[in-house]
């Protein structure tokens, strides 16, 4: 009989640890559950911004945008090489908060013995350290990239960056903001424009300097448009976003068209423009 209860005993005691562990094994996995938004938030690499993955927007339906008028000048079709509109994948990634500055670029050339870019002399601002760079090709920005464990955003990791959960239009929502006028000439100190910022908090995507993306400039898919090819034994022109223009070069500039979060720009990536610098992204 005391054998049988032994037994009985043992039989309880081997359910109950059982039930003990697998209710700790749920809190646990519940726990995980529960603090993995904050827990990437927190990881997240210094000055720069957790964009969520998911289904972003990408493009332009050109019925739903102003017509540009002839007389503006055109060398192409505008809104062309943006279609079709469509909703792609993007996985989860990190954005630099801020582009690339003159100061960290500085570092950059001092740690890999190159010389700084020579479009620089003469023009620096009086305290240029949190400018950002500029007269930078595609190939350093990327050399910089790597450099720092990043890489260089493609097209549609910017734009999803830029446009947020919503696909807006600009930066900052569906209408142009007139107060961003004053801020698409020459370039300011990254993160001073309290009008270009995105709904991930990303700073200066529409203004301040173009950025090089990570991708060679070609149509989209079910598309054949390409507003410019690159000139015969040329390299491939790569993709850069965002737009600026240099003091004095506004007129048709400051129309709406050109700071829309899907305008592409085109360039060759071994010309150093004034105008493009660069930000990074990193894979989780």
């Amino acid at each position: 009989m005391n054998t049988f209860k032994n037994i009985v005993r043992q039989i309880i005691y081997a359910v109950l640890i059982i039930v003990f562990i697998n209710v700790l094994i749920f809190l646990f996995k519940h726990k995980q559950i529960k603090s993995s938004g904050p827990y990437i938030e927190k990881e997240t690499p210094a000055d720069m911004v957790f964009i969520p993955g998911g289904m972003a927007e990408i493009g332009t339906d050109p019925e739903l945008e102003d017509e540009i008028p002839g007389h503006y000048g055109m060398m192409y079709e505008p809104y062309r090489d943006e279609q079709p509109k469509r909703t792609v994948f993007v996985e989860n990634f990190y954005i630099d908060r801020y582009e690339v500055t003159i100061s960290q670029y500085r570092r950059f050339c001092k740690a890999t013995s190159r010389e700084e870019p020579k479009i620089w002399k003469g023009v620096l601002p009086e305290k240029p350290d949190w400018f950002p760079a500029f007269g930078i090709t595609w190939a350093e920005a990327d050399e910089y990239a790597k450099w720092v464990g990043k890489r260089l955003p493609t097209e549609v990791e910017w734009e999803k960056a830029a446009r947020g959960p919503k696909g807006s239009r600009f930066t900052w929502g569906d209408s142009f903001d007139q107060n961003i006028i004053p801020y698409l000439e020459g370039i300011y100190p990254v993160g001073s424009n309290p009008v270009d910022i995105s709904p991930y908090k990303v700073h200066d995507l529409t203004a301040n300097v173009s950025e090089w993306t990570a991708e060679y400039y070609a149509p989209y898919p079910g598309n054949d448009y390409m507003r410019q090819q690159p000139e015969e034994g040329k390299n491939k022109l790569y993709v850069w976003r965002g737009y600026h223009h240099n003091v004095g070069e506004r007129g048709h500039y400051d129309i709406p068209y050109f700071y829309r979060a899907a305008y592409r720009g085109v360039g060759d990536p071994e010309t150093r423009y004034s105008t493009t610098g660069f930000r990074c992204a990193k894979s989780l």
